[in-house]
């Protein structure tokens, strides 16, 4: 029972640290997308022509909604949570340490959100739907960036925690494999494809087309080849590091590196993934904000002498606030807005006012510039709470 605990809840295990435990850090990391992918070809198999009926990807959109609400809408609201506590003392301490920590909090915290809603201002009152899709597209563009530098991330750090190091050369070769697939990802759903008939999507009531880039064949299987043979270069440093510093790489972050690969080029195989991937992105995030709040939680009842209820209360204000403000901003607030102004009618009439498009692309963009300031090795919260280490048996 006692290995059966350390590997489900234990921080350490056979000599090796992990943020949560073994099967915690394996899961969210990445491992639980190479579960996920076998039983999604068992029960909603592929036709002839590669794609799903209709049911299937009705199921699959009302069940991945539903985890949107659990997991995935709170993870923004996290990153939002943890910038915004003590912003303006975060950035005053920044100042008196004279760091470019605080340029960074006040460029993510204030004038990207200005910007944002600059943006949004101006395609209300233009009332262009092509003004609109600008914000389609610039999301779509980031998200993948914003997915394969978080698998970068999260194997450097899973790596430092058993102790492998990678240079600045090595990172650099595998930070570059990383954008490679996001950038083959972008550029593989915005090519023009002849004798295609092109119909416009729809993303929450905004209607945009693909990019139609055009690029040779020849062309898209030189990049298809290289991406593949870096790919494996790359692998195959992480093998020569191991060997070179004599210690195993860390399976977890393996499998957190190989999500930029999973999340973003499954979904090729088979549609319905592209359902799923906030999901496992958003599981992975998650990941590294428990183990902050429980480093913050040690942090206050070891350090600061906390008493453990008060800790316990900040745990649950910050669980409760994610999944409330969660709700109310993607779906709460926006729809409401939508309702009180009738906006169907008014679309009818060629007036759009799509809220939910609005919250949705500003909280999603956002995010990603929030991200890049807190997880950072210079952030020093992280440093404390991320990897901190139990000296008392406190709960």
């Amino acid at each position: 029972m006692n290995g059966i605990y350390s590997l489900c809840c234990a921080s350490t295990w056979r000599g090796r640290r992990y943020l949560v435990s073994p099967l915690v850090d394996m899961m969210f990391a990445g491992g639980a997308a190479f579960v996920i992918v076998p039983l999604l070809f068992w029960m909603f198999p592929l036709d002839a022509n590669g794609t799903s009926g209709y049911m299937q990807i009705y199921v699959a959109s009302v069940v991945f909604m539903f985890l949107a609400h659990i997991v995935n809408h709170p993870h923004f609201m996290a990153s939002y949570y943890l910038m915004y506590d003590d912003f303006k003392n975060k950035i005053a301490m920044h100042r008196r340490e004279r760091s470019h920590m605080a340029w960074r909090y006040l460029f993510a915290g204030v004038i990207v959100p200005v910007i944002l809603i600059g943006y949004f201002i101006y395609a209300f009152i233009a009332q262009d739907n092509d003004i609109f899709a600008w914000g389609v597209y610039v999301l779509f563009f980031t998200v993948g960036w914003h997915y394969a530098k978080q698998a970068f991330g999260v194997m450097l750090v899973l790596s430092a925690l058993k102790g492998v190091y990678y240079g600045r050369l090595t990172r650099r070769i595998l930070w570059i494999n990383a954008m490679l697939v996001w950038f083959k990802t972008w550029l593989g759903g915005n090519l023009y494809v002849p004798n295609v008939v092109y119909q416009p999507m729809n993303y929450q009531g905004v209607s945009f087309n693909n990019l139609q880039i055009h690029i040779t064949p020849m062309m898209m299987d030189v990049l298809n080849g290289f991406l593949w043979l870096y790919g494996g270069l790359s692998l195959l440093l992480v093998v020569y590091v191991a060997i070179k510093q004599r210690i195993r790489p860390s399976l977890c972050a393996l499998l957190g590196y190989s999500s930029m690969y999973s999340l973003l080029l499954f979904s090729y195989y088979h549609p319905l993934w592209a359902y799923m991937t906030p999901f496992f992105h958003s599981g992975q995030y998650l990941l590294f904000v428990i183990a902050y709040k429980r480093g913050e939680h040690h942090h206050h009842i070891n350090d600061l002498h906390m008493p453990i209820e008060q800790s316990r209360d900040q745990i649950k204000r910050f669980v409760g606030v994610c999944f409330i403000m969660g709700l109310l901003s993607f779906k709460g607030i926006p729809g409401t807005m939508e309702w009180l102004t009738d906006s169907h009618a008014l679309r009818a009439v060629g007036i759009m006012l799509p809220f939910i498009y609005a919250f949705d692309i500003f909280i999603n963009v956002h995010h990603y510039f929030i991200d890049n300031v807190l997880w950072r090795k210079d952030n020093p919260k992280v440093g404390r709470y991320l990897f901190y280490k139990t000296t008392t048996p406190s709960s």
